[in-house]
């Protein structure tokens, strides 16, 4: 089964879909924040990610790099 995918954004910039098994990651690495909305495809409401998502383990280091380089260019 394919890993299903949020859409997360913060203020009006949609940040991207994101798989769900990464999404904690990306919170400890801060690229995303407890505060960016999300939801799935076909929800309208859009919840905080704090609300789905309590951070259980330290990112690992490499994914933090690799995600900081794609958006800064």
């Amino acid at each position: 089964m394919a890993d299903p995918k949020l859409h997360v954004a913060r203020d009006e910039l949609q940040l991207g879909p994101f798989p769900r098994s990464e999404i904690a990651e990306l919170l400890e690495a801060a690229f995303l924040l407890k505060t960016d909305l999300c939801w799935s495809e076909g929800q309208t409401a859009r919840q905080p990610l704090s609300e789905i998502f309590q951070p259980t383990q330290p990112a690992r280091p490499s994914m933090a790099v690799r995600m900081k380089k794609a958006m800064l260019g």
